[in-house]
């Protein structure tokens, strides 16, 4: 009896385990999808956001190189667009016409001049050498009197002679200067001061040579030289101008652009250039005599 009763006591302990360990299992089998699902969800939010932070990221990445190449691409093409204008501005040179010469020529390169106002200049100079020719033929035998008047006169009759001479032979010269002035005269606005510049340089700019001056004292130079024709902004001037106007600038040169030695060296060639051009007129003044 007292062994049946121990029997059924472990039959009903050995129940109660299984029962136990049934809910335990049951628990975590309920449990294990709701934590499973959690995870999971979270694993997905965080891969949806690291691949819309990822795709921002490539977006800001693909686009800042296009926003900044578009914004300097432009100014830079138009830099290199204006440096090459600039450059083809400076190399352009207006062609001189056939025909053209010396003094017609220069005024028109000086002044770039178009074209159909060269062809008023050409005529100008084409009708100026037909005066001369035909004054040079109409005075040719007196010329040719007077010559052997001189070679045979003593010396106070060759004087009187040479001075008629010289009289005839200086009408070319008449002839040329009022050709001169008509072209002259051809010249509109901005032409003029072109040219009273390029007149007056021409003269200075063998003087700079001559010394020997730097690229810088160069420039200084010849700005100094159109400030000097700068007044004459209406008035075109004539070749003989050149000298007188040379003085001044001379004068503005020796103060404010050469140095010591240079100045002292241009002092003295301009000092034996004015004792040449009086002996000259010295020598022209009794031969007129």
């Amino acid at each position: 009896m007292k062994f049946r009763m121990i029997l059924l006591m472990g039959v009903v302990s050995l129940g109660m385990l299984a029962y136990s360990a049934g809910t335990v299992q049951a628990k975590d089998a309920a449990d294990t999808p709701k934590d499973k699902s959690t995870a999971t969800n979270k694993s997905e939010k965080s891969s949806v956001k690291d691949s819309q932070e990822k795709d921002n990221s490539d977006s800001n990445t693909a686009t800042q190189p296009s926003e900044t190449k578009s914004e300097t691409q432009p100014a830079k093409d138009d830099n290199e667009k204006s440096d090459a204008d600039n450059t083809n501005e400076e190399k352009k040179e207006v062609p001189v016409i056939d025909g053209l010469e010396d003094f017609y020529a220069e005024l028109a390169k000086s002044v770039e001049m178009p074209e159909e106002q060269q062809k008023k200049l050409l005529s100008i100079q084409d009708s100026v050498k037909k005066r001369i020719e035909l004054q040079a033929k109409k005075d040719e035998r007196e010329i040719e009197h007077l010559q052997k008047k001189i070679s045979k006169s003593d010396e106070k009759d060759a004087k009187k002679y040479q001075k008629r001479l010289d009289a005839i032979q200086g009408k070319s010269k008449t002839i040329e200067k009022a050709g001169q002035q008509m072209a002259l005269k051809t010249l509109k606005g901005q032409q003029i001061q072109k040219w009273n510049e390029a007149l007056l340089w021409q003269i200075m700019e063998q003087d700079m040579n001559m010394l020997g001056v730097s690229g810088e004292q160069r420039t200084k130079a010849q700005t100094l030289c159109n400030e000097v024709v700068e007044k004459y902004k209406t008035k075109p001037l004539p070749e003989e101008a050149g000298e007188k106007l040379r003085i001044i600038a001379a004068k503005k040169l020796l103060k404010e652009v050469l140095d010591a030695d240079q100045a002292k060296e241009y002092k003295r060639f301009l000092s034996e250039q004015m004792q040449n051009n009086q002996e000259k007129s010295g020598k022209a003044s009794k031969n007129s005599r």
